[in-house]
């Protein structure tokens, strides 16, 4: 991890542009391990253990758990941005353009990230019944 920093530090010197250390966080994966934590430095500061952390809107935390509700809850509310647009009842947009919504909009808003999470059985379900 320390090499990592230090190409990160490299790089962005190079290419110029700047990482700003304050906004970084780490997450332990396994916090019940017996070795202590070590201290990661990026230029100069060190980079606080928090115990959940989001890089391109994708929550991550100790227990490498996926948030269901906050998934279902994010496709609940792509779907009332859409009412406006006629997305609601029976008077508004034909069925099949409001098929084609959903699964243009509301449905890669839920499921974005979920690939690289690990989710039971209990989030699959969940999201099957909100779908």
């Amino acid at each position: 991890m320390k090499l990592m920093l230090k190409t990160v530090e490299e790089f962005s010197r190079r290419h110029r542009y700047d990482i700003n250390p304050s906004k970084s966080s780490c997450i332990r994966v396994n916090p019940k391990s017996p070795y202590p934590s070590p201290d990661f430095i990026l230029e100069g500061s060190r980079i606080p253990l928090d115990t959940s952390t989001a890089h391109l809107g994708v929550y991550r935390n100790t227990k490498c758990k996926v948030n269901t509700k906050d998934k279902i809850e994010l496709g609940r509310r792509t779907a009332y941005s859409l009412m406006g647009a006629g997305f609601n009842g029976k008077n508004g947009l034909k069925q099949s353009v409001k098929a084609r919504l959903w699964s243009t909009f509301v449905v890669p808003r839920k499921l974005y990230a979920l690939e690289v999470l690990p989710y039971s059985q209990a989030d699959l379900k969940a999201l099957e019944a909100f779908q």
